[in-house]
C-alpha cells in the first residue's frame, strides 16, 4: 500500500469511527431518555399517596418534609431493576470501541497480538470499574456513575421546595416531569447527568487503548483526526486533520484555547484531547508516514 493509499484507508476507518461512536452515543441517549421517564413514574407513584394535602395544596410542614426520605428507597428501587442492566451493556460497549481500535492498527501494518489487547482490556475494565467477569465493582467509575447522586439530591431539593411553597399536586409533578423527563429543547435530569460524567467515556476507552498499543508500537506520531462541527472548539479546529509528534502534544497544555486553563497541570492530551465531550480523537501513524504528510519533519 503506498502513502497515498494509507492516508485514504486511515481516513476511511476514521470516519466509520467517528460514525460507529455517534451511533452509541445516539442509543444510550434513547436509553437514558427512557430510564428517565421510568424514573419519574416510580417518584410520581410514590408520593401522589404518601404526601398530606390540605385544600389542593401540600401541607407545609415537618411530616411532609420527613416524608421526603422515602425516596431513597425509590432511587435504590430504580437503581436494581434499570440501572444495573443499562451499566452492564454500557460497560460492553466501552470495551467494544477499545476493539476496534485494534483493527485501526492492523490496517496500518502493525497488528497487534491477544495479549496486547487484553492487557488494554485490563486497563479499561479497572478504569471503568468493571471485573474480568463483568460484575461493577464498588465505588469505581460505573458504580458512582449508576447512584446518580447529582440527580437525587436535584430531585429531594424540588419536592422539598414545593411543599415549602405550599404547591398544588398538579404543580409539584409538572416540575418534577419538567425535572426528571425534561421539556421542550430541554434534556431531562439523567441525560444532562450522563452526558456530563457517560457520553464522552466511549472516546476515552478507545485513547486509552490506543495510547497503550502505541507505547507498546514505539509510536511518535499521530494524526488529530475528526470532523469540524458548528460547537467545535478553536482548540480542535487548529489541530483537525493535522500531523503531530508526542512531543509537540506534551505543550499542548499551554495552549490559551484549551478550555479549563486553572487544571492545565493534570490535562493528558492523548486521553482529554480538547476535553470533556471532545468529538476528536487520535490516528496513531508511522514516522516514515508522519515525515510524508509533514515534509519538515524529514532527517536532514
Amino acid at each position: 500500500m503506498t502513502n497515498e493509499e494509507l492516508i485514504a484507508a486511515i481516513g476511511e476507518w476514521a470516519v466509520d469511527f467517528e460514525r460507529r461512536i455517534a451511533e452509541l452515543e445516539t442509543g444510550l441517549d434513547k436509553r437514558v431518555q427512557a430510564m428517565q421517564k421510568d424514573l419519574y413514574d416510580l417518584v410520581r407513584d410514590v408520593l401522589s399517596v404518601s404526601l398530606d394535602v390540605q385544600e389542593g395544596r401540600l401541607k407545609n410542614g415537618k411530616r411532609n418534609v420527613l416524608k421526603v426520605a422515602q425516596l431513597e428507597d425509590v432511587f435504590n428501587r430504580f437503581e436494581r431493576l434499570r440501572v444495573h442492566d443499562e451499566l452492564a451493556g454500557f460497560s460492553s460497549e466501552l470495551l467494544s470501541v477499545a476493539a476496534l481500535t485494534g483493527s485501526y492498527f492492523s490496517l496500518i501494518g502493525e497488528p497487534i497480538t491477544e495479549a496486547m489487547e487484553e492487557t488494554q482490556a485490563d486497563i479499561i475494565r479497572s478504569v471503568i470499574g468493571v471485573d474480568p467477569r463483568g460484575n461493577i465493582v464498588t465505588d469505581g467509575y460505573l458504580h458512582r456513575l449508576g447512584k446518580s447522586a447529582e440527580v437525587r439530591q436535584f430531585i429531594r431539593d424540588f419536592v422539598v421546595q414545593s411543599i415549602v411553597s405550599a404547591r398544588t399536586l398538579k404543580e409539584l409533578f409538572e416540575g418534577l416531569k419538567n425535572l426528571i423527563v425534561g421539556a421542550t429543547d430541554e434534556d431531562g435530569a439523567l441525560q444532562k447527568y450522563w452526558r456530563l460524567y457517560a457520553y464522552d467515556t466511549y472516546n476515552q476507552a478507545h485513547e486509552i487503548a490506543n495510547l497503550g498499543i502505541a507505547a507498546e508500537l514505539d509510536l511518535q506520531y499521530f494524526i488529530y483526526q475528526g470532523s469540524i462541527i458548528q460547537t467545535s472548539r478553536k482548540f480542535c479546529v487548529k489541530r483537525a486533520g493535522k500531523v503531530f509528534s508526542k512531543t509537540e502534544a506534551l505543550t499542548w497544555k499551554d495552549d490559551p484555547d484549551l478550555i479549563d486553563p486553572k487544571t492545565a497541570a493534570s490535562y493528558n492530551p492523548f486521553i482529554e484531547r480538547g476535553r470533556y465531550n471532545c468529538r476528536h480523537f487520535l490516528n496513531w501513524i508511522s514516522e516514515d508516514l508522519a515525515a510524508h504528510m509533514r515534509p519538515e519533519l524529514k532527517k536532514k
